[in-house]
């Protein structure tokens, strides 16, 4: 596993294989310093009608997070534009609203150039099926988790997955964006069924697939009896590769944020790990099997600030996870859009304690992979 140590990944590597000293740290914080987010990820709404297993945030999570206006959503995003340059947005949730749309057509007219994507069940965007198409959006990640029964199941909503298919397939027949995307989140509810639905999507002309392992903030949500086991990853791994040169023209991923999973990987799935090639700001393992693609990468989760800008109902800035907690701590919080600048909150936070979240999952990340690093990485 050869490393750009100009990369952050490449980086990252070498930190994990380091001594645990000061310079450590600091090489940590450096990473930081060079490699600024270039993706919003726009938490618009804190209402959800589901209340689904695998979600991070509590049903509750409205009840301590406010929403904003359009008006006050133009100037943040305005801010991430102007100062920090980003020109991905990720509409993640919690769920798509009139006023959702209304800002999307904003968030078009103030960058004309950027991707925008959306995440969804569904069911939500389908009641503004006719306004999407003027939004030019790059991308629409529908999430079906495993076939019907296990999908209902984990969304905790019976028909959800009938709807949820309805809409997708009214998206690709209707080319409105120029990818509909099945995102599926894997959990030992569907852990059965996720490669069945993906051959049985495939066949109604659905061709990239993106499948992300469960991620758990201990002592809050989602349960961790809903992450398999490493051995049931790496035996779904497995059959993944057996299933996927059956498929027609299919792109398929599995995106991987926790190191647990990695682990499970480094320690059961020896000749996968060996051919991880660090790439920007993950490790990737690209392959074909028989004419389709297939790829695992993995972001570690004390990079995400590397990546991606997270914005949340109310204006603040938050880490990953923490959304999980509902009433999120101001010891979480980096800072918040409507009184600050985005730029002023990537650098006040590389150099305070607000620091101490993306340090603190390097240090798990370190003590679960350090050894697998050594042991597998071909640095010299």
């Amino acid at each position: 596993m050869h490393s750009d140590t100009t990369q952050a990944i490449g980086q990252w590597i070498e930190l994990i294989r380091a001594p645990n000293d000061e310079n450590t740290q600091e090489g940590f914080r450096q990473i930081y310093r060079s490699h600024h987010p270039y993706q919003g990820e726009l938490i618009f709404s804190p209402a959800c009608n589901s209340e689904c297993a695998h979600c991070i945030y509590p049903p509750n999570y409205a009840k301590y997070n406010r929403s904003l206006s359009v008006a006050q959503w133009r100037l943040i995003v305005r801010k991430l534009i102007d100062e920090l340059e980003i020109r991905t947005f990720v509409y993640g949730g919690r769920t798509v609203t009139r006023q959702g749309i209304e800002f999307l057509k904003i968030l078009r007219w103030l960058a004309p150039d950027a991707r925008i994507g959306i995440i969804d069940s569904g069911i939500s965007l389908f009641r503004f099926r006719e306004q999407l198409a003027e939004l030019e959006l790059g991308w629409i990640d529908v999430s079906l988790d495993g076939l019907e029964r296990d999908h209902d199941i984990q969304r905790n909503r019976d028909s959800c997955f009938r709807h949820g298919l309805e809409a997708a397939l009214w998206l690709k027949e209707n080319a409105i964006v120029p990818k509909v995307n099945i995102l599926t989140c894997l959990t030992t509810i569907n852990r059965g069924s996720v490669i069945p639905m993906i051959q049985e999507i495939n066949t109604l002309g659905f061709k990239n697939f993106f499948i992300t392992p469960v991620t758990v903030l201990d002592g809050y949500r989602p349960d961790r009896n809903l992450m398999v086991t490493g051995a049931e990853f790496t035996d779904f791994i497995k059959e993944l590769q057996d299933a996927i040169p059956e498929l027609d023209d299919a792109w398929v991923e599995l995106n991987v944020f926790s190191a647990d999973y990695m682990g499970f990987i480094g320690n059961n799935y020896h000749s996968l790990w060996d051919n991880l090639t660090p790439r920007q700001d993950c490790l990737v393992n690209e392959s074909l099997c028989g004419n389709n693609d297939f790829s695992i990468r993995y972001y570690p989760s004390s990079l995400t600030g590397t990546r991606e800008f997270i914005v949340n109902t109310n204006g603040n800035v938050i880490p990953p996870h923490v959304m999980a907690k509902g009433d999120i701590p101001k010891q979480d919080l980096l800072g918040n859009l409507l009184e600050e600048s985005a730029k002023d909150i990537v650098i006040e936070t590389l150099e305070s304690s607000r620091f101490g979240f993306y340090w603190r999952e390097f240090l798990v990340e370190k003590r679960l992979l350090k050894n697998l690093l050594e042991k597998y990485d071909g640095l010299e």
